[in-house]
This record gives structure tokens, C-alpha cells and sequence, in this order.
């Protein structure tokens, strides 16, 4: 739109019978599907084509889920699982404050056989968890922002 990337997040269903294990397959690959998505989407942001507007905190996604749920259950399921798969790849991202980050400093600590500094570890968390707090506290005032104007 505009010479702007859009994404759009659309959902089609056609009904298979499918047996317990051709289950198990189609969940892994929409799984795997949706975990590219959300790197695609990282990418998006970190490229500058994705603005505040374009992100949703809790609630902008109450709001988009409450939309999705009266489509339908088969959505709503659909759009709780991309939302589960997206803050499991956020949370596993090497951030410090983040399981991602504890999981690097554990790797750091265990290929250079010493341990961090704890106090730099803990005044780096701190500061990084305040800056991921204060990122939500805009995204939040802005979802509301949206509903209310």
C-alpha cells in the first residue's frame, strides 16, 4: 500500500478428515509456519517498514481477539496459538532480562569456564527489563490511544 510491504493475517480453512499422526503433522508444520512468520515480522521491524501503529500490546490483541472470536472459534484457537509460538521465540531471544539472554550467559559461562560478573549481569537485566517495561508502557498507551479516538 503506498510502496509499503502490507501483511495481512488471514485465515482460510478447508475441512480433511485427518488421522491422529496426519494431526500431529499439520500442527508441526503450522507451527513451524507461524515461528517464520514471526521472524519475517523481526525482520520487518528491524528494517523500519513496521511502526509504533503497527504493533499491539495486551490490549490492542484483547481487542483484535475479541474481533477474531466473533469470526470464529476456529480463528480465535488459531490466532491464540500464533500469539503462544510469538512469545515463545521473543522470550527465547538471546535479550538479557529474557530466557533467550540467560541461556547465552549460561553458553558464555560454560565455553569460557568462568562466571560472570553477577552484579554486571544483574545491573544489565535491570536495565534492560526497565527499557522492555517502559517499550510495553508506550505500546499499552497507544492501543488505547487507537480504541478511544
Amino acid at each position: 500500500e503506498n510502496g509499503k510491504p502490507v501483511m495481512y493475517y488471514g485465515f482460510r480453512y478447508a475441512t480433511q478428515e485427518l488421522g491422529f499422526f496426519g494431526k500431529i503433522h499439520l500442527a508441526l508444520l503450522e507451527s513451524v509456519s507461524m515461528v517464520r512468520m514471526v521472524f519475517e515480522s523481526l525482520g520487518m521491524i528491524f528494517s523500519g517498514s513496521v511502526t509504533l501503529n503497527d504493533v499491539a500490546g495486551p490490549v490492542g490483541i484483547t481487542a483484535t481477539m475479541s474481533t477474531v472470536a466473533q469470526e470464529s472459534m476456529s480463528s480465535f484457537w488459531y490466532m491464540a496459538g500464533l500469539i503462544a509460538i510469538n512469545l515463545s521465540v521473543m522470550n527465547a531471544l538471546p535479550i538479557p532480562a529474557l530466557d533467550g539472554g540467560r541461556i547465552l550467559i549460561l553458553l558464555i559461562e560454560a565455553v569460557t569456564r568462568r562466571k560472570l560478573n553477577w552484579k554486571a549481569e544483574a545491573i544489565l537485566n535491570g536495565a534492560v527489563l526497565i527499557l522492555l517495561l517502559g517499550f510495553m508502557l508506550v505500546v499499552t498507551a497507544n492501543d488505547i490511544w487507537r480504541l478511544i479516538k
